[in-house]
């Protein structure tokens, strides 16, 4: 009787595990990682961030100034 009722108890913390506390592991790695790589790679980041804000905002000048020089 003892072996089933500790059967249950495992395959219920088993099952609890895997249903809830798995996935707080899992995301919690995922952060962890993320906060690492911008660690490592943020300079990287934030250069390709700067660059990208430039060429949008040399994009929506040049769009800006065909709209504004149209031949009518």
């Amino acid at each position: 009787m003892a072996l089933i009722g500790f059967t249950i108890i495992i395959g219920w913390l088993v099952y609890k595990f895997f249903t809830k506390w798995l996935w707080w592991f899992i995301g919690f790695g995922i952060l962890v990682n993320v906060i690492a790589w911008f660690e490592v790679y943020g300079w990287a980041a934030f250069v390709l961030g700067c660059f990208a804000i430039a060429i949008a905002l040399f994009a929506l000048a040049i769009r800006n100034y065909h709209v504004q020089h149209q031949s009518k």
